[in-house]
């Protein structure tokens, strides 16, 4: 359940490898972030991490399976899997696009 909740992309914030990072709207310091890394034991993830300073090839807590999207949007369509740290399967994620989040 640690994932549960709004993300945003951050278009102000830093980009990882040219994505921008989504976090967790409402706890944007201390909440949930997905970043991409470019570099995660040789393979590109997606990851998600706690708190605005995390690092998405340092600080994460889960990651997808091996994938080289631009958005995370995209992980949606990919069926994509997540892991924890100890390389536990966490299962999928539902991901949707909130077309209008303010109502």
């Amino acid at each position: 359940a640690i994932f549960n909740g709004c993300y945003g992309a951050d278009r102000k914030g830093p980009k990882y490898d040219r994505r921008l990072a989504y976090m967790q709207s409402g706890f944007e310091e201390t909440g949930g972030k997905f970043g991409f890394c470019g570099d995660l034991g040789g393979e590109q993830a997606w990851t998600f991490s706690l708190g605005s300073a995390s690092v998405p090839c340092r600080d994460w807590t889960g990651r997808s399976s091996p994938t080289t999207t631009f958005s995370i949007l995209d992980l949606a369509d990919e069926n994509t899997q997540w892991f924890s740290t100890e390389g536990v399967l966490l299962g999928n994620l539902q991901i949707s696009r909130v077309l209008n989040p303010t109502s």
